[in-house]
């Protein structure tokens, strides 16, 4: 995922690299209350915001899982044309 998987720049890095070559991102995010907590305290904002910080929001993006959203990060969601599947059973 965005958040433990790599650093702010090599996220960057890969979302310019996979539009030159016209790739979608994908990842999962935002799949629990812990991983927002460690948005938080590892960078000091929530997942998307973070995701957003690093070119990793737009049409071109889609999230798994999602659940544990913000009223703010649903609008920064919808208006980038950011797409998200939930899984209601994995996370149920």
């Amino acid at each position: 995922t965005p958040l433990h998987s790599t650093t702010p720049s090599q996220l960057k890095e890969m979302a310019a690299h996979a539009r030159h070559l016209g790739i979608k991102l994908h990842s999962h995010l935002s799949e629990t209350v812990e991983y927002t907590d460690a948005a938080y305290g590892k960078f000091s904002s929530s997942p998307v915001e973070f995701c957003a910080e690093q070119g990793w929001i737009g049409s071109d993006v889609w999230f798994a899982h999602l659940v544990k959203l913000s009223q703010e990060e649903i609008q920064l969601l919808g208006e980038s044309g950011t797409g998200i599947a939930h899984c209601p059973q994995s996370n149920g």
